[in-house]
């Protein structure tokens, strides 16, 4: 025997089954353009690095051969010391700042003009750093790059997750609960990094 609501009921079940298959297509899809955009971005923000690393390098000649002073220490940076808890953690925190100011650029569409010009700038200062650390003192040329070339790699990492979280974090709202979920994703990712950034940080305080 047949009820009036066994009709309504197969159209509920078609509905959500529906609802389902296109919320796994937009998620699948969405993923996928979500890689697309953190290869276009690494690739780029890892060119920009570059050549500002090599301006960086090209500064310190020219500030060298005009006899400037320099505002701060940058040699001082490279004496890594057997480090206190106090200390690690103090340059922890700096070292996060960057990770949490791009963390919260993923939410806004600034987020490739602000990754671009924080690259930009960690090139230009590793460039100068490396430059008078291979004048000063060569022999500590190892201990004083590693830790800030792990620092920087893991940085253009998540700036590159950051621009490809920002472009897909606004269209997320079609359907509900998926912003929740990307935030979660993201946070992962934010989470990870920064346990890379504090290794880096006791590497720094080791070596």
């Amino acid at each position: 025997m047949k009820y009036i609501t066994d009709g309504e009921n197969k159209l509920i079940d078609n509905k959500k089954n529906e609802n389902v298959a296109v919320r796994t297509l937009y998620t699948m899809a969405r993923r996928n353009q979500r890689r697309c955009y953190f290869s276009y971005s690494l690739i780029f923000l890892c060119v920009i690095f570059f050549l500002s690393l090599i301006a960086g390098c090209l500064l310190y000649i020219y500030f060298e051969r005009a006899d400037a002073e320099f505002i701060f220490d940058v040699s001082s940076l490279g004496n890594a010391s057997a480090g206190t808890l106090k200390s690690i953690l103090k340059n922890y925190f700096l070292s996060f700042l960057p990770f949490a100011l791009l963390f919260v650029l993923g939410f806004t569409s600034l987020s490739s003009l602000i990754s671009g010009l924080l690259c930009a700038g960690f090139g230009a200062f590793c460039g100068f750093y490396i430059t008078n650390v291979l004048k000063s003192f060569p022999e500590g040329l190892l201990s004083a790059s590693v830790p800030l070339g792990l620092y920087c790699i893991i940085l253009l990492y998540f700036s590159a997750i950051s621009v490809s979280f920002s472009h897909s974090m606004r269209p997320s709202r079609q359907f509900k609960g998926m912003l929740e979920e990307d935030l979660a994703c993201y946070l992962r990712y934010l989470l990870t990094s920064a346990s890379f950034a504090l290794a880096v940080c006791i590497i720094h305080h080791i070596i």
